[in-house]
């Protein structure tokens, strides 16, 4: 959208003689930067890139789990669970801010709650932001393959990985590989792997990681 106040980059901004300067935000999407820098925004026209609307309904959900944790007045051992949860999502993300995120629940500084948790939430919140890529989800995938390698056969293996190089080479959707995935760690009751929000981060209705397109 151009439009002068909710355009993100896309706004015209005129000079006092009436001429075109350059394109910015629109008066409504500067005031919500300013004011709320870590609430997700999105250009409506973007949106139909199926890589950038997979990665902001991504970010949309996060953002509101987050939201609604917070809400619930959590305890340290809680943040570090949300923490675990999710940590494939993040390394999909921005892997180093991941472990920033780790060090800042480790409190290595011995540092009161609030504070900590005031730093998580401006970290994690910049962090599902990022968008992941092909080459970070296939590094994603691999390592969680790594918690079914010593349940399933030879032959599973090699057709699970089969399908991570498929999804690396753009020929099946990232869908393809996690619902293998999702299937060996229900059959075997790998816990740690069915409580991470990469292999449900939204709505499974939305069907945005069917779209081989997705990815980049």
């Amino acid at each position: 959208s151009k439009s002068p106040s909710c355009g993100l980059g896309s706004a015209l901004v005129y000079r006092d003689n009436g001429y075109a300067k350059e394109k910015g935000d629109g008066m409504f999407a500067k005031l919500c930067k300013e004011n709320f820098p870590l609430l997700p925004m999105e250009e409506e026209g973007r949106l139909n890139d199926p890589w950038l609307r997979e990665n902001f309904v991504m970010q949309l959900f996060a953002y509101d789990d987050f939201e609604n944790f917070k809400a619930s007045n959590p305890t340290m051992k809680e943040l570090v669970a949300f923490h675990q949860s999710y940590k494939f999502m993040l390394q999909a993300k921005n892997d180093m801010m991941y472990r920033e995120l780790g060090q800042i629940v480790g409190n290595h500084e011995d540092l009161k709650f609030d504070e900590i948790f005031r730093q998580y939430e401006i970290l994690f919140k910049t962090a599902i932001a990022q968008k992941s890529s092909i080459g970070k989800n296939r590094n994603v995938l691999e390592h969680m393959a790594g918690f079914v390698k010593d349940k399933i056969s030879d032959v599973e293996k090699e057709m699970l990985h089969e399908q991570i190089r498929e999804y690396a080479d753009k020929i099946v959707p990232l869908i393809a590989p996690l619902s293998r995935l999702y299937m060996f760690a229900k059959t075997y009751e790998v816990e740690y792997l069915l409580g991470q929000k990469f292999l449900h981060p939204y709505p499974k209705e939305l069907a945005l990681r069917s779209d081989i397109r997705g990815g980049k």
